[in-house]
């Protein structure tokens, strides 16, 4: 296989085992040798990296993510259809500006092609992270909580993604406000 893997080899036998790490999969290749008969047999087995309560979380992160990239696509979605509304107002297709201004319609078209450029990068950007999340931090682990356990990241993560909502949520169904989801969704 063209990808790393370790090889474990046993003193007492000729055996040996290589490990090929796949995120939150292992697939195991190990090799015995019989030397009686001088054959050798190859089994492959894949092994799961976690349990159920780290799936769980993982699941909930990445809806909070992908909530939150919800929240930005109807921000970007929201500017771009301000920006040809504009375009309209200048151009002079309505009955707010009858005069054609070339200047303004040419640098609203320059702000859409950047604001549609930029817009679909960040949107990019944010699948990215929904998918980090997914996978368990790895980026922020690697890049932004160096210093700190896995454990401690995973108790950061916690707070912000769950403990933080839910602590607003009982907060503002205490205060029996109507619109509390509106108020923990933010």
């Amino acid at each position: 296989l063209p990808t790393k893997s370790n090889l474990v080899r046993f003193r007492q036998k000729q055996n040996a085992a290589r490990v090929y790490d796949e995120g939150r999969f292992q697939t195991v290749l190990e090799e015995t040798y019989d030397p009686t008969s001088g054959t050798s047999k190859v089994a492959v087995k894949r092994m799961v990296d976690g349990t159920y309560g780290t799936t769980i979380l993982r699941i909930s992160y990445s809806i909070v993510c992908a909530l939150w990239t919800g929240f930005f696509f109807t921000f970007c979605l929201q500017v771009l259809l301000f920006l040809v509304l504009d375009l309209a107002v200048e151009s002079g297709a309505t009955e707010l500006n009858a005069s054609v201004n070339v200047g303004n319609i040419i640098g609203v078209v320059l702000a859409m092609i950047t604001m549609v450029h930029a817009f679909t990068e960040a949107l990019v950007i944010a699948g990215h992270y929904i998918a980090d999340t997914w996978s368990g931090h790895f980026l922020a682990k690697q890049f932004v909580f160096k210093k700190l356990s896995e454990t401690a990241v995973d108790w950061v993560f916690f707070f912000f993604f769950l403990l933080c909502p839910l602590l607003v949520m009982c907060a503002t169904l205490f205060m029996k406000l109507d619109n509390w989801w509106e108020v923990t969704a933010i």
